[in-house]
C-alpha cells in the first residue's frame, strides 16, 4: 500500500510579503486550472480569491503618492528662497550704502537662529519650524522695514507662499498615506492563511476519502511549486548572508577608517541627503524557508 501523498509545508508567517502573495497568486490559478469544483473547494475560493486579490493590490500597488513629486518641487522652491534671503544678506553686509549694510546686519541676526548649511537639508517638519519661525520674526514691522530697504518684499512674498503650498501638500499627502496604510497587513495576511489551511486540508482529506487521479495531479503539482519557492527563498537568503560577510569584511573599508557614504533613495534619503521624515518604508525581509 502506498502512503498518502501529503502536501509540502511551507512557513507562511515567516515569509515576506512579496513570497506570501506569490505563493497565493499561484494556488489560486492552480485551483481554477483543476476548477475548484473538482477539488472539493468551491465553498472557499470565493472568498479566498477576494483575500489574494486584495492583498496583492495592497502589497504590490506603487506607495510613491501623488503628491510627492510636487511635494519635492515646493521643497525645493522653498530651500532656494530660504538660502536667497541668506545670502541677500550677506551681500548686503558688503553695501556701499550705509542704509543697507545696517539693514542687512539686522536681519542677519534675525536669520542666524533659523539658518545654518544644515537648515535645507533638514526632515521635512523640522525645517518648517525654521521656515516658519523666520518668517513671523522677519515680518515684525521693524524688520520689514530693513526688509524693504534690501528690496526683497517680493521674495519675502514668495517665501510665504511657497511654505504655505508646502504645508498644505504635506498635511494632504498625509492623510493621502494614512488611508493608503489604513489596511492591516498582517490582518489580512493572517485570514488569508487561515482559507489557505483549511482549503489545502480539505483536499488533503479528499485525496483520502474520494481519490482521484486529478487531486492526486493537483498535490504533486502544488508540492513542486512551494519546493521551488523554497529554493528560490533560501537562495535569497544565502545572497544576502554571503553580501553581509563581505560588507563586514575589514579589508573592505575604507583606508580612512571612515565608513563609506550611501545613498539609499529606496529607503527615504533623497539625494541631497534629507533624511526620511514620516516616510513609511518596507525593506524587504529576507528569510529561510522550514522544511
Amino acid at each position: 500500500m502506498e502512503k498518502n501523498l501529503k502536501f509540502v509545508s511551507i512557513g507562511l508567517a515567516e515569509l515576506s510579503n512579496a513570497f506570501f502573495v506569490s505563493i497565493m497568486k499561484q494556488i489560486v490559478a492552480l485551483i481554477l486550472e483543476f476548477t475548484p469544483e473538482k477539488l472539493g473547494v468551491s465553498e472557499f475560493m470565493v472568498k479566498f480569491k477576494s483575500l489574494v486579490d486584495k492583498l496583492q493590490d495592497y502589497v504590490l500597488r506603487s506607495f510613491t503618492l501623488a503628491e510627492t513629486q510636487e511635494l519635492n518641487e515646493l521643497d525645493k522652491e522653498r530651500d532656494d528662497l530660504f538660502t536667497y534671503f541668506n545670502q541677500a544678506f550677506r551681500m548686503g553686509l558688503k553695501s556701499p550704502e550705509e542704509s543697507e549694510r545696517k539693514a542687512a546686519q539686522a536681519l542677519s541676526e534675525v536669520m542666524k537662529p533659523y539658518y545654518n548649511s544644515k537648515t535645507t537639508r533638514l526632515a521635512h517638519e523640522k525645517e518648517t519650524v525654521y521656515i516658519d519661525g523666520f518668517i513671523m520674526d522677519v515680518s515684525k514691522p521693524e524688520n520689514l522695514a530693513h526688509i524693504t530697504t534690501l528690496n526683497l518684499t517680493t521674495k519675502l512674498d514668495q517665501l510665504k507662499k511657497a511654505e504655505s503650498d508646502f504645508e498644505a501638500l504635506y498635511k494632504k499627502r498625509t492623510d493621502s498615506r494614512t488611508e493608503l496604510y489604513a489596511e492591516n497587513t498582517q490582518e489580512l495576511r493572517g485570514e488569508t492563511e487561515v482559507y489557505y489551511d483549511r482549503i489545502l486540508d480539505q483536499i488533503f482529506a479528499k485525496s483520502i476519502l474520494e481519490p482521484s487521479e486529478e487531486i492526486h495531479t493537483f498535490m504533486i503539482k502544488w508540492n513542486g511549486s512551494l519546493n521551488e519557492t523554497k529554493a528560490s527563498i533560501n537562495k535569497v537568503a544565502a545572497q544576502y548572508a554571503a553580501n553581509k560577510k563581505k560588507d563586514e569584511d575589514p579589508k573592505d573599508k575604507p583606508a580612512t577608517g571612515e565608513d563609506p557614504v550611501v545613498t539609499d533613495d529606496k529607503n527615504g534619503v533623497t539625494t541631497a541627503g534629507r533624511p526620511p521624515a514620516t516616510e513609511t518604508t518596507d525593506p524587504s525581509e529576507t528569510v529561510t524557508a522550514q522544511p
